[in-house]
């Protein structure tokens, strides 16, 4: 049981849905997997602790109001697209497989389609090959129960991604994995991936520990390094619509990956990287209250 008032379930072509109430909370279970959670007094509150990192690209652009264009791969309940869309002067694309979940997030989680937010039905490689569009920002927040598809996580999608980011663009990744241990081999080998492609890579493990969890993972064309006190000084001087004060203390910038391989089309063994992690407890922590703002 995932616990409070069932408001709808489904069997959709690629899973089981459902919408359940618990309290104030509305909270969208995938294969049984939490993910995605809404505020019912409060829409566009960050319900999971790690949807809070969606906002630290604007830490690291040199400008931030240049973030003119944002694609999310991955809709689910549209948290970081509903923010984004309220909270920023950008146009907002989501691309989103299930045309259940599409439904869904407009009927239970408050998604609007508007001039500021474009919803496309479709696999985020391909629309991301087809489209003309070049972004400031690309989220990865795509995920089969707690797996990213392998297709998302090669070498050469980090090339596409790359081609579609402007000058300054980058790219964010929520990773489902541990920072360290035996079970951080898909993320280690993500960030080694990723290194491949993309001149400066930094992470934020969400949880604290070693323990399975979000890891949130900038990968930023800019070749001059942004250190975590840079990261401060920002925090304290832009208004970006949230204080990131406490996120910037998960910090890193540099993972051994030495052990780990580089993930190609030709071979990607994502399910025998994350099989330390079996068995494991996945934490994901949520946001009690929102911090004030920066700046």
């Amino acid at each position: 049981s995932t616990g409070g008032q069932v408001v709808y379930q489904t069997q959709t072509p690629y899973q089981e849905l459902e919408v359940t109430d618990l309290g104030d909370t509305r909270t969208l279970y995938l294969d049984g997997q939490r993910h995605s959670a809404m505020d019912l007094n409060d829409p566009n509150r960050h319900v999971f602790e790690y949807t809070r990192y969606f906002h630290m690209p604007y830490l690291f652009a040199e400008e931030p109001d240049e973030i003119d264009r944002v694609l999310f791969v991955g809709g689910g309940g549209f948290t970081g697209p509903k923010r984004f869309a309220a909270e920023y002067d950008a146009t907002v694309d989501v691309v989103e497989i299930d045309p259940e979940v599409i439904d869904v997030a407009k009927e239970y989680f408050a998604v609007e389609e508007s001039d500021r937010l474009n919803i496309h039905r479709g696999d985020g490689r391909q629309f991301l090959q087809e489209t003309n569009r070049t972004y400031d920002l690309i989220v990865l927040d795509a995920y089969k129960k707690d797996k990213v598809p392998f297709q998302l996580t090669t070498v050469e999608f980090m090339q596409l991604a790359n081609d579609r980011l402007s000058p300054n663009g980058m790219l964010f990744a929520n990773i489902i994995s541990a920072p360290s241990g035996p079970a951080s081999q898909f993320y280690r080998a993500e960030y080694r991936t990723m290194e491949q492609v993309f001149p400066n890579v930094y992470s934020f493990p969400t949880a604290g520990s070693s323990v399975v969890q979000n890891i949130e993972v900038v990968a930023s064309k800019n070749p001059e390094v942004v250190t975590e006190s840079q990261l401060r000084e920002r925090n304290r001087e832009r208004d970006i619509g949230i204080d990131l004060e406490n996120e910037i203390d998960s910090y890193r910038s540099d993972e051994p990956t030495d052990d780990v391989p580089t993930l190609t089309d030709d071979r990607a063994p994502v399910d025998s990287l994350l099989d330390p992690m079996v068995g494991q407890r996945y934490v994901i922590e949520q946001a009690s209250v929102e911090h004030g703002t920066a700046g």
